[in-house]
C-alpha cells in the first residue's frame, strides 16, 4: 500500500524519479489502488486532486470514483488525519467537493475534530464557529480558548490578531490572569 502511494507521489509530482515523468493520470491512478486499500494520506491526496481538478471525475481519467469530500471522509474517520478532516469540514462549509448542500453542523463537526488533532488553522475556525454560532451553539468562552490555542501554535499569525481584537473588545474574562488589566500596547 505504501509502495502505491510513494508511486503516485513520484506521478504527481514528477520529481523524485528520473525515469518517471509527471503524469496526473498514473498518480490518481496508483492514489485510487492506495486509497481502496484504507492508505489515509493516499485518500486524502486523492480528496485534494479531485476538489482541484474535478474534470479527473469527468473524464473518467483511471476509472476514478467518489467525490472529494468522499475521500477526505475515508482519510479523516481514520481518526488521525488532521488536514483531511480540516478540508473535508471546508466542504461541508462550502458546499464543495461534491457536497450537494452546506451543513454547518458537519463543517463544524470535523473543524473541531481537526483543531483537537493541533491543525493551527481549523483551531481558528473552530474558535470562529463558537463566537459566531455557526454549525454549533455558540459559546463565547470555548471560542476565546480555541482562539488562544491557535495564537499560541503561532502558525496562524491571523489567531493572534483576532485574539487581540476580543480582548481589546472587553472579553477580558478568559485572559490569563496576569494579563488581565494590562493596557494594550502597540507592537507588543
Amino acid at each position: 500500500i505504501s509502495a502505491q502511494y510513494q508511486l503516485a507521489i513520484c506521478y504527481e509530482k514528477g520529481t523524485q524519479c528520473e525515469l518517471i515523468g509527471r503524469d496526473i493520470g498514473a498518480a490518481v491512478l496508483w492514489y485510487m489502488r492506495s486509497a481502496s486499500q484504507g492508505h489515509p494520506d493516499a485518500c486524502f491526496r486523492l480528496g485534494n486532486l479531485l476538489e482541484l481538478r474535478p474534470y479527473l471525475v469527468e473524464t473518467g481519467t483511471a476509472g476514478v470514483t467518489g467525490t472529494a469530500a468522499e475521500w477526505y471522509e475515508n482519510a479523516a474517520k481514520t481518526g488521525t488525519h488532521a488536514r483531511a478532516m480540516h478540508h473535508l469540514s471546508r466542504c461541508y462549509r462550502e458546499g464543495r467537493g461534491g457536497v450537494e448542500r452546506v451543513d454547518l453542523e458537519k463543517a463544524a463537526f470535523w473543524c473541531e475534530k481537526s483543531a483537537e488533532l493541533g491543525h493551527a488553522v481549523a483551531q481558528f475556525h473552530t474558535a470562529q464557529c463558537y463566537l459566531q454560532g455557526v454549525g454549533v451553539k455558540r459559546n463565547t468562552r470555548k471560542g476565546v480558548q480555541w482562539m488562544r490555542t491557535a495564537a499560541e501554535e503561532g502558525e496562524y499569525r491571523n489567531a493572534a490578531y483576532q485574539l487581540g481584537v476580543l480582548y481589546a473588545r472587553g472579553v477580558t474574562m478568559w485572559m490569563p490572569r496576569e494579563q488581565q488589566g494590562e493596557e494594550i500596547v502597540e507592537g507588543r
